[in-house]
């Protein structure tokens, strides 16, 4: 039997509280210590999970430092977030980093260092690691859908709290485009292949005159190989949308809830709404609208951590996935960099 993966989180936030109990829930993993700029912060995380025999640190260089550790996971702000990874990976952990980065080349960094200290460095993106997304994937590469012409996409998120790390463009410049545009990106290099440059660009962005960050953005990009994705997402529109769209030259697919799905999820369980995703093909609304219902064993975030742990054991599929991960996760910020260096001017 394997050794269970200790595991010390930095940060103290929603998203940090959500992987920790799925760490506590998962058999390859032992959650070990926290770590906080404030020690207070920390003993209050610890709390809310009900536990008293892990440590808790105020200062990363001893946290990394404790015997036992086997993997960190970061969930800092962005502008943070480089160096956190960078010294947890110096100290040779394994590190699972909440997305997005700062930049294309500030991930590369990354990348280069965990390879030089032979750890695993993965982005926590969940939806990538759900098998629905996955035969998605299948589906498309099997040719079925016909060429890929474009990608259409949405996510909203109704908020606006000027004082939450969201509006602060010293902690995340990029605001709605990082945190939620990542999405609709990472979902088009997932199941797209060819050219990542791009061949035109129209943006139209929305800034909170208050503390100027950005709040939401729409995009409408065409690669060099001619498909196309368009993609609206925002704190300011007031419901919560999260859809896709794959037009293909003789079908689509569409699944309307691809980020954080309704079935079962950190935020939703709904067990009688389908895991599922619609094909559309034809002309006859009877026969040629397909819904195609898929399994859901464990939320996406889970499935992530079941992907790491193989990772870390270093499973020939899992480090072949993870170079293809990679791959995306540089598109994505490459072309990330280019909208936000145009949203700026």
């Amino acid at each position: 039997m394997n050794r269970k993966i200790h595991v010390g989180i930095v940060g103290t936030g929603f998203i940090a509280q959500t992987m920790a109990k799925a760490f506590l829930t998962e058999p390859d993993y032992e959650l070990h210590s926290i770590c906080s700029r404030n020690l207070d912060t920390a003993a209050a995380f610890r709390g809310s999970l009900n536990l008293t025999d892990i440590a808790i640190y105020d200062h990363l260089d001893t946290f990394l430092a404790q015997d036992g550790l086997d993997m960190v996971y970061v969930a800092t702000p962005t502008t943070t977030r480089e160096s956190i990874c960078t010294a947890a990976i110096e100290s040779g952990k394994a590190v699972l980093a909440e997305k997005p980065f700062r930049s294309a080349e500030s991930y590369l960094r990354l990348v280069s260092l965990a390879e030089k200290k032979g750890v695993s460095f993965l982005d926590a993106t969940h939806f990538v690691h759900d098998p629905r997304m996955q035969e998605i994937q299948q589906y498309v590469d099997s040719g079925d859908i016909g060429k890929i012409l474009s990608f259409r996409s949405m996510f909203s998120f109704p908020y606006d709290n000027e004082g939450s790390i969201q509006f602060n463009p010293t902690l995340e410049p990029k605001g709605a485009l990082s945190d939620l545009g990542w999405y609709p990106l990472r979902a088009c290099f997932f199941l797209k292949s060819g050219e990542a440059d791009l061949s035109s660009k129209l943006i139209s962005k929305r800034w909170n005159n208050n503390t100027g960050a950005l709040i939401g953005i729409n995009c409408t990009l065409e690669f060099s190989d001619g498909v196309i994705l368009n993609f609206d997402v925002g704190y300011d529109i007031g419901y919560v949308k999260q859809y896709i769209e794959i037009i293909g030259g003789r079908e689509s697919v569409y699944i309307d809830d691809f980020v954080i799905p309704h079935n079962n999820s950190f935020v939703y369980n709904k067990p009688h709404i389908p895991h599922a995703y619609t094909l559309f093909k034809g002309v006859d609304p009877e026969t040629d609208i397909n819904t195609v219902e898929c399994s859901q064993s464990h939320p996406p975030h889970h499935k992530m951590l079941h992907f790491f742990s193989k990772l870390y054991r270093n499973d020939p599929e899992a480090k072949q996935m993870e170079a293809r991960l990679r791959d995306q996760v540089i598109g994505v910020l490459r072309v990330m960099d280019d909208i936000f260096s145009q949203s700026e001017t």
